[in-house]
């Protein structure tokens, strides 16, 4: 999966490119279902479409993500339980 990222030493961010926020949420938004099958209650962190880090601390998880990719702008979400409500 990390492989797949094209250009991981390049450096991309928001300010250069702003949809990089919204295709990161937009991956999130449209694979919750399968995201929750496997990350249930978890943070993850997501650069474009590809889960980079994941776990039960957000700090960590950040922090994870941006020592693989220095230079990449990083998503980060926590991935609701099944039984939580979205209001």
């Amino acid at each position: 999966m990390l492989e797949s990222l094209p250009d991981a030493e390049k450096p991309l961010n928001s300010v250069n490119h702003p949809n990089i926020m919204k295709d990161a949420f937009e991956y999130f938004r449209t694979n919750l279902v399968d995201i929750m099958a496997n990350y249930e209650g978890e943070y993850i962190a997501i650069i474009e479409d590809n889960i980079v880090a994941h776990g039960r601390d957000a700090k960590k998880v950040y922090n994870l993500a941006k020592e693989k990719f220095p230079r990449r702008t990083v998503f980060l979400g926590q991935v609701p339980r099944k039984g939580a409500m979205i209001l």
